[in-house]
């Protein structure tokens, strides 16, 4: 009975092994003995493969026990049993050798195949890593070159940008100047060419107000309210007026009336005139359908006031008559005031006594026309 028990430490620590492998969750293998826990069929194919050494020694040591137990046997029947013992180890050993040169050859070759093959990945990839280095590099050295080159670019961009502003502003300043000049030239020879259009020396002139009714619509909104004719002058070297006119009147007969005004202007014969200015003002309105109808109405200038002095600005403060003529007449067709869309404005100057300088810049022809 002790033989039957007894067994080595090697076989007793496999047993354990298997003991402990036959505890993990899953189906048990069906090999007899072994209690390994297979998770599905591809998993028993192989433990059936990795593990037929295993199932071989596990069957050699049933073997081995069974045999133990029949020591128990007689003679013949232990003789039996030995004869089918050794040829069954014989077998067996001989799949051993089998098994283990087989498995052996197979696991070295496919750990060869596996290491050359990462061996060969390894250096793939450090070729790979290599190469992406280099264009990497060779990107970073582009980007580099790039910014310096938009930094440089920018920056001239900039300089010539504003340069081309300064350019741009020292041009317009200029422009604006000559602008300028060109427009109180033009407006200069305007009033040079609306002088000499109307201007008479005889101290009569007459005014034309031409669109009449458009006029005095924009009078009744201020915009502008009044309309001015050009300069004349009482004689050669006199006097320089302008004459400005109301058409919705201002002052005490806005609304109500024509308001005409007198202006006296700044010539450059002011040096060898008397002032203040003193002589005889006739306004009028001239009727288009009977002259003898003309509203006319005269003054004497009062010399307290400053504004027939010699001026000083281009002209003094306007003096006349606010309430020259009423509205309902003036705009009343039957009148004759307004014929066509236009009124006639006339001013007439009293002329100053005879003076060296009048009888030389031809005073006397002036008196004969």
């Amino acid at each position: 009975m002790d033989e039957v028990d007894a067994r080595s430490p090697s076989e007793s620590e496999h047993l354990e092994s298997l003991t402990v492998e036959a505890n993990q969750n899953g189906t048990p293998c069906d090999f007899p003995g072994c209690h390994q826990q297979l998770n599905d069929a591809e998993d028993g194919i192989r433990h059936k493969t990795e593990s037929s050494a295993q199932h071989v020694s596990l069957l050699l040591h049933i073997t081995k026990d069974s045999c133990k137990t029949c020591t128990l046997l007689n003679d013949d029947k232990r003789a039996e049993l030995a004869n089918i013992e050794n040829n069954f180890l014989q077998g067996l050993d001989r799949i051993e050798r089998q098994i283990g040169i087989a498995n052996a050859s197979s696991d070295f070759s496919e750990s060869h195949h596996k290491t050359v093959a990462i061996e060969n990945s390894f250096e793939i990839t450090n070729d790979k890593v290599d190469m992406f280095n280099s264009v990497m590099q060779v990107f970073q050295d582009e980007s580099k070159w790039v910014k310096d080159r938009l930094a440089n670019l920018e920056s001239g961009i900039q300089k010539h940008f504003f340069q081309v502003l300064k350019n741009l502003f020292v041009q317009h300043q200029r422009t604006d100047r000559f602008i300028r000049h060109q427009e109180e030239s033009i407006k200069k020879l305007d009033e040079e060419m609306e002088d000499h259009t109307l201007t008479v020396h005889n101290g009569v002139m007459i005014f034309p107000i031409d669109n009449f009714q458009a006029r005095f619509e924009a009078a009744k909104m201020r915009n502008p309210a009044s309309v001015t004719s050009p300069a004349f002058y009482s004689r050669r070297g006199g006097y320089k007026v302008k004459v400005r006119v109301y058409l919705n009147g201002d002052g005490l007969g806005l609304g109500t009336h024509v308001s005409i005004y007198i202006m006296m202007c700044k010539s450059k014969f002011d040096a060898l005139l008397p002032w203040p200015f003193n002589q005889k003002l006739t306004l009028g309105i001239m009727n288009q359908m009977d002259p003898k109808k003309d509203y006319m109405d005269a003054f004497r200038p009062n010399k307290a006031l400053n504004t027939w002095g010699k001026p000083v600005a281009e002209t003094n403060t306007p003096t006349g008559i606010p309430k020259f003529l009423g509205l309902e007449t003036v705009l009343d067709p039957s009148q004759g005031y307004v014929v066509d869309d236009v009124m006639y404005v006339k001013v007439v100057l009293e002329q100053e006594p005879k003076t060296p300088l009048s009888a030389f810049l031809g005073y006397k022809e002036i008196e004969e026309q």
